[in-house]
């Protein structure tokens, strides 16, 4: 009893550091600590936090599988919207996880694998811009 006394300190420090690491491992994918464990790269495929949230892109995959031509990693939910001075909106994309104006006045938008460009007053014409395994920002320059 007296030696779990006096281990106490050290096993909280231990839960306390061992929580930390969990939260590392989950958000940055690198340990604290580099003596050992599994080197994880990259992101994780099967889910990932994605602005904020927690988004099942195994599960939004398979369901799109055969669907469509370029499956998105956020749900169709994630739609961009145009609003006008009068209050009115019209859906420009749906599954929309970034997006950037142009100075032409297009918009090019990502659904997380794919890049795409459309006009602001028209999203219905989309045009591919190019794939990648994970996009999750758009910037455009000029």
């Amino acid at each position: 009893m007296l030696l779990d006394a006096l281990l106490f300190p050290f096993r909280l420090a231990r839960a306390f550091f061992d929580f930390l690491n969990v939260f590392s491992l989950t958000f940055s994918k690198k340990p604290l600590t580099t003596a050992s464990g599994p080197k994880v790269e990259g992101p994780d495929e099967k889910s990932m936090f994605l602005r904020g949230r927690l988004v099942d892109a195994e599960q939004l995959l398979k369901e799109q599988e055969g669907k469509q031509e370029d499956p998105a990693l956020v749900p169709k939910t994630w739609q961009l919207i145009k609003r006008d001075k009068a209050g009115s909106e019209t859906v420009i994309a749906d599954a929309v996880l970034a997006y950037d104006l142009a100075a032409d006045g297009s918009v090019v938008y990502t659904n997380g694998r794919s890049v795409f460009q459309t006009q602001a007053n028209n999203g219905a014409e989309k045009k591919l811009l190019f794939k990648d395994k994970l996009v999750d920002a758009i910037l455009i320059l000029g």
